[in-house]
Protein backbone atom coordinates (compact mmCIF):
# COMPACT_ATOMS: atom_id res chain seq x y z
CA UNK A 1 0.00 0.00 0.00
CA UNK A 2 1.66 3.31 -0.71
CA UNK A 3 1.48 6.27 1.38
CA UNK A 4 -0.31 9.09 0.23
CA UNK A 5 1.17 12.92 0.94
CA UNK A 6 -1.13 15.96 1.13
CA UNK A 7 -4.27 16.13 -0.61
CA UNK A 8 -5.43 16.04 -4.07
CA UNK A 9 -4.25 18.92 -6.02
CA UNK A 10 -7.18 20.76 -7.79
CA UNK A 11 -5.55 21.31 -11.07
CA UNK A 12 -5.04 17.50 -11.58
CA UNK A 13 -6.73 14.71 -10.55
CA UNK A 14 -3.79 12.53 -8.82
CA UNK A 15 -2.80 12.91 -5.46
CA UNK A 16 1.55 12.62 -5.11
CA UNK A 17 2.68 9.67 -3.36
CA UNK A 18 5.92 9.58 -1.26
CA UNK A 19 8.86 7.89 -3.18
CA UNK A 20 10.47 4.25 -1.55
CA UNK A 21 13.81 4.83 -0.24
CA UNK A 22 16.88 3.43 -1.68
CA UNK A 23 17.15 1.51 1.60
CA UNK A 24 13.53 0.20 1.60
CA UNK A 25 14.49 -0.99 -1.83
CA UNK A 26 17.47 -2.82 -0.91
CA UNK A 27 15.79 -4.61 1.91
CA UNK A 28 13.05 -6.08 -0.17
CA UNK A 29 15.56 -7.16 -2.63
CA UNK A 30 18.02 -9.00 0.22
CA UNK A 31 14.17 -10.83 1.82
CA UNK A 32 13.66 -12.20 -1.32
CA UNK A 33 16.77 -12.79 -2.52
CA UNK A 34 19.05 -13.82 0.25
CA UNK A 35 16.15 -14.87 2.66
CA UNK A 36 14.00 -16.81 -0.15
CA UNK A 37 10.56 -14.80 0.87
CA UNK A 38 8.01 -14.92 -2.10
CA UNK A 39 7.10 -11.69 -3.38
CA UNK A 40 3.69 -11.92 -1.41
CA UNK A 41 5.72 -12.56 2.00
CA UNK A 42 7.80 -9.42 1.11
CA UNK A 43 4.81 -6.75 0.31
CA UNK A 44 3.31 -7.93 3.82
CA UNK A 45 6.81 -7.24 5.90
CA UNK A 46 7.12 -3.87 4.36
CA UNK A 47 3.88 -2.85 3.90
CA UNK A 48 4.44 -2.41 -0.17
CA UNK A 49 2.57 -3.72 -3.24
CA UNK A 50 3.59 -6.95 -4.62
CA UNK A 51 4.00 -4.62 -8.15
CA UNK A 52 6.44 -3.01 -6.58
CA UNK A 53 8.30 -5.76 -5.56
CA UNK A 54 8.38 -7.58 -8.39
CA UNK A 55 9.46 -4.09 -10.17
CA UNK A 56 12.48 -3.84 -7.67
CA UNK A 57 13.17 -7.37 -8.20
CA UNK A 58 13.58 -7.18 -11.82
CA UNK A 59 15.48 -4.19 -11.90
CA UNK A 60 17.53 -5.64 -9.40
CA UNK A 61 17.88 -8.61 -11.57
CA UNK A 62 18.49 -6.82 -15.07
CA UNK A 63 20.84 -3.99 -13.90
CA UNK A 64 22.10 -5.43 -11.07
CA UNK A 65 20.52 -2.17 -9.18
CA UNK A 66 17.89 -1.16 -7.05
CA UNK A 67 16.59 1.63 -9.24
CA UNK A 68 16.61 2.34 -13.00
CA UNK A 69 19.36 3.19 -14.43
CA UNK A 70 17.75 5.15 -17.65
CA UNK A 71 16.05 7.76 -15.08
CA UNK A 72 18.80 9.45 -13.15
CA UNK A 73 18.17 10.96 -9.57
CA UNK A 74 16.28 13.95 -9.49
CA UNK A 75 17.87 17.15 -8.57
CA UNK A 76 16.23 20.05 -6.78
CA UNK A 77 17.67 22.96 -8.73
CA UNK A 78 16.74 21.55 -12.31
CA UNK A 79 13.08 22.67 -11.90
CA UNK A 80 13.29 26.22 -11.20
CA UNK A 81 12.33 27.28 -15.00
CA UNK A 82 9.34 24.76 -15.53
CA UNK A 83 7.70 24.02 -12.49
CA UNK A 84 4.26 21.81 -13.26
CA UNK A 85 0.51 22.23 -11.77
CA UNK A 86 1.42 19.84 -8.71
CA UNK A 87 4.32 22.06 -8.03
CA UNK A 88 2.06 25.33 -7.91
CA UNK A 89 -0.26 23.65 -5.71
CA UNK A 90 1.56 22.73 -3.07
CA UNK A 91 3.19 25.89 -2.73
CA UNK A 92 -0.56 26.91 -2.12
CA UNK A 93 -0.80 29.09 -5.35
Amino acid sequence: MSTRVGSPCPHTSTTMVAAYSFDLRERVVWQFYYQGQTMREVADVFNVSVGFVHHVVNLYGKYGLVTDPRHPPYHQGSLQSRQTPQLVCQRGR
